[in-house]
């Protein structure tokens, strides 16, 4: 089996936090049948009306948009063109200075 790197989906991270903030008891109940455990009504309740652990989501999210930001950055491939008479100066802003300036 071939090992893949997946790439994370920065509107996905978004949308999946905002949907745990709008429906709090909702991802709850899927978290602790997801974990095999029984939901605690009366605590589910409490959690889902304090701002510290909704806005704790929305900081999660962040910082998760925040990494992957980070790694689809670092998975940008540089390819100077076959030419390339600058090739460290090209490689360092990612992009082919030579090619640039042939085509503008």
């Amino acid at each position: 089996m071939e090992n893949r790197i997946i790439k994370p989906d920065l509107h996905l991270i978004a949308i999946q936090a905002l949907d745990k903030i709008a429906y709090p008891i909702a991802y709850l109940q899927n978290d602790a049948k997801e974990k095999g455990c029984n939901l605690d009504g009366v605590a589910a309740n409490q959690l889902a009306e304090n701002p510290a652990w909704l806005r704790n989501i929305a900081i999660t999210a962040l910082s998760d948009i925040s990494a992957a930001h980070q790694f689809n950055k670092v998975e940008k491939s540089f390819a100077p063109c076959e030419n390339c008479k600058r090739y460290e100066e090209c490689k360092s802003e990612n992009v082919c200075l030579t090619d640039f300036e042939k085509h503008g």
